[in-house]
Order: C-alpha cells, then structure tokens, then sequence
C-alpha cells in the first residue's frame, strides 16, 4: 500500500481500513471504522464522511472532521472528540450510499462488461484533501487481502520466483473502474438511496445482455434495476428474459407503465406475456394500452400458443399492387424500428386480400418505374391461423423461409406474418 502521505495519488483498499481503530485527538479509542459514506454524483464518488461505532452508538463522521492523512497509516485521528460531533450530520439524498451496506461484498452490475460482479474489495484514492472512489476489486486478491493473507501469498510467490518459475502467479489482478459499475440497491436500503444509471448507458447495451444481467440478480435487484430503465429498452430486454423473470417484473409494476412497456413491443411477444399472466392482471394491463395497440394483442389473445395465429404477429410492411419500385424502397428506408424483422419480404395487400410477395433482393434489383405488381410473387406459400405450429416450422426449414403471411381460409385476407425468429423461439420453448 503506498503511503505518500502529504502528496497526491496514494491508493489504498477498504478493507485495509474497514474495522481500524479510530482516536479522539487525545489519542484515546473513539471506535472502530464501520463504513464509508460516499456522494456517486460523480464518475468517481467523493468519500464525505466515515462511520465509526463504538459500544454505545454509531456516527457519520464528516471526512474535513478526520486527519485526512492518518487513514492510511496505522491510526486514524479524529479533528474532534467523538462525542462532541453530532449525529446524523449527513443528509442521505439520491446519490448518497454507504460503501460496506450497498457495494462491499454485494453485486454489481458491470456496464461495461455487461455483466454482474460481486465486489472483494473497494479501492479508493487519497488526494491531496480528497478521498475518491476508483474501482472495484473482483478477483481473488481482494479476498486474500480482507483475510489478511495478501502479503502472505506474496511471499510464497516471490519464494517460488526465485527458483526459475518466473510465470508463477498465483492470484490475479481484477479490477472495474467505478466508471463501469453501478450498485443494483433494494428497496430495503434507506429510502433515499436509489440507483441512478445514465440512460444512454443502458441504450448503449446489448438487450440480451441487460437480459442476463436481470436473470444473475435477486428479485428485490431486478426490480430495482428495472425501474431505472427507460420503457422502450425495458421492452427489448423483457423480450430477451426468460419467460418467469419477465413475468416476475411486469406484474410488480403498475398498469400504467406495464402497459407503456408493452405498447414498445411486437404485439405477438406482448399477447404472448399477456397470455402467461392471471387473466385479471393482464385485462387490467389492457385496459391501459392504447386502444389501437389494445386491439392487436386481444385479437392474438384468441389463438392458441401452437397455432399460426399465436405465432404470427400483426405488425409487417405492405404495399398496394400499383406501388412503383422505388416508392416502396423509400417506404422501407422510413419504416419503423419494430417492422424491420419483416423487412425482408414485401407483402403486396389488395382490398386486404394478400395477392404477392416481393423479397427484398428482388425489390433492389428491379427498375424504379415497375410497380409491385410485375415483380411479384403471385403464389406465395401461406398458411391459415390454425394452423399446427409444427407444420409452420416444417414450411420454414421445407422451403428456407424468412416470413410466412398467415391468411383467412376463404377470404384470403391476410391476418398476419410469422417470422423465422418466432419459430426458432417457439422451437426452443417446446424443446426446453
């Protein structure tokens, strides 16, 4: 541990000072060291006060009432008597929280990583009259430094060294920079304290790994991460989770904001939630919803998980036969972000009979000035709602599908498209 004591930039790690001693300015014990209170409105938390406990009682210690430089020796002085400092100094706000309650010890998520870590130790930066919070600690090292076995192994390594094994290394160095990490906190913790991620952060990951992240936490944990998340990625990624973990957070969240979410996804994966919940929550959540949206999910509602109907979902691209070329590329270029899975495949929709289809390459290729109606499929391959949904998956493998228009038997009309990512999902749920 570096000890430049009047200078800047000397490091050292919680747990070397969690549990010190810490001495009245007469040198008498005050207490011991029982955690570190720290503002995270900064990329790296400022240290603004230190608890010290005693037999009687606990205080938060303003860090300008402690000798700035005796925590990283061997004592560690107070400014003033402890029993002379008020109680519950500090204002607990948004971004206050306590280093042993809420990261010691405990996960976190890593947003860099993407992923969930559980903390060793915490290092922390002394400089000049400043104490920062600069990473944490999630290797094996941080736990043979809280048992006091650090120097030990490094003893034995250095030992070992000297007869020729040079690569020896028996623990390594793993740290995450606060930069990357935030405290996932329950709501149990002090009411005040809530997690506060930048949205843009959470934009910026992958839905499916925000997805793994939900599933590693505890409920209380997933619960509270997912109320810090905006509705639209919260859509994305309850659209990755496991069918329980997506259940458990909807239906803890109000009807309002379930439905908000909802409204962000495909209607085929919001009917397929709904369809999983108690039949008085989800006609709760529906009522919520946008009426346009309502409609769509209720009429999926009434086709069975195995049919077409259940798979298919309502929201595709269609043009009317007499659309030229070029309009149509210029409608898919603006299309929104949920109809680009059906991107693909063009469907050419008369008098709301399906009449064709055109692919995508064949809609590239073809002359500006030709309509649809003269590069079109005229027989494309169709099923009815239904439908089994093992013979849906069957036409995707038979004939290399991407989409598949679902129509009314009789009419013609078409009811809506079933994608490849439906199937391969369907195909995974029946097998598990």
């Amino acid at each position: 541990m570096e000890t430049r004591i009047n200078g800047y930039n000397a490091p050292f790690f919680f747990s070397q000072i969690l549990g010190k001693i810490a001495f009245n300015p007469d040198r008498t014990p005050a207490g011991r060291v029982s955690d570190f209170i720290v503002n995270v409105g900064t990329t790296y938390p400022k240290v603004i006060a230190i608890c010290i406990k005693n037999e009687k009682e606990e205080k938060e210690i303003p860090l300008n009432q402690i000798e700035i430089s005796s925590l990283i020796l061997d004592i560690i002085i107070l400014k003033e008597f402890f029993d002379d400092i008020p109680k519950n100094s500090i204002d607990f706000s948004e971004s206050v929280l306590t280093l042993k309650k809420t990261v010691y010890d405990r996960q976190i998520v890593d947003l860099n990583g993407a992923k969930v870590i559980r903390v060793n130790d915490v290092r922390l930066l002394k400089s000049g009259n400043e104490i920062s919070v600069t990473d944490v600690d999630v290797g094996y090292r941080g736990i043979l430094r809280r048992l006091g076995l650090e120097d030990v192994i490094e003893k034995i390594v250095n030992v070992v060294k000297l007869f020729g094994l040079k690569n020896v290394s028996l623990y390594n160095q793993m740290f995450v920079s606060w930069e990357y990490v935030h405290p996932v906190l329950p709501k149990s913790q002090h009411d005040a304290i809530k997690l506060t991620v930048p949205k843009e952060q959470f934009n910026n990951l992958n839905p499916a790994d925000l997805a793994d992240i939900l599933e590693e936490l505890d409920y209380e944990q997933r619960e509270s991460l997912i109320n810090q998340i905006p509705d639209s990625v919260a859509a994305k990624v309850l659209s990755e989770t496991d069918s329980k973990t997506t259940q458990e957070l909807l239906v803890t969240q109000k009807e309002e904001r379930a439905a908000d979410i909802l409204e962000y996804m495909a209607p085929d994966k919001a009917a397929d939630i709904l369809g999983d919940m108690q039949e008085e929550k989800a006609l709760g959540i529906i009522k919520q919803m946008e009426p346009e949206d309502a409609e769509a999910v209720t009429e999926l509602l009434e086709y069975s998980d195995n049919t077409a109907g259940g798979l298919m979902t309502t929201e595709y691209i269609s043009f009317n036969p007499n659309t030229m070329v070029v309009n149509a590329i210029q409608e898919l270029v603006k299309a929104p972000e949920e109809d680009i899975e059906t991107i693909y495949e063009t469907f050419v929709v008369e008098n709301d009979k399906l009449i064709g289809t055109v692919n995508l390459r064949q809609l590239l290729i073809s002359p500006g000035h030709k309509s649809l109606s003269d590069i079109m499929n005229k027989k494309p391959t169709t099923v009815t709602p239904d439908e089994n949904a093992k013979k849906v998956a069957e036409l995707f493998s038979k004939y290399n599908l991407l989409t598949l228009p679902v129509v009314s038997e009789g009419t013609g009309n078409i009811e809506g498209v079933i994608t490849v990512d439906d199937v391969v999902e369907y195909l995974t749920r029946n097998w598990q």
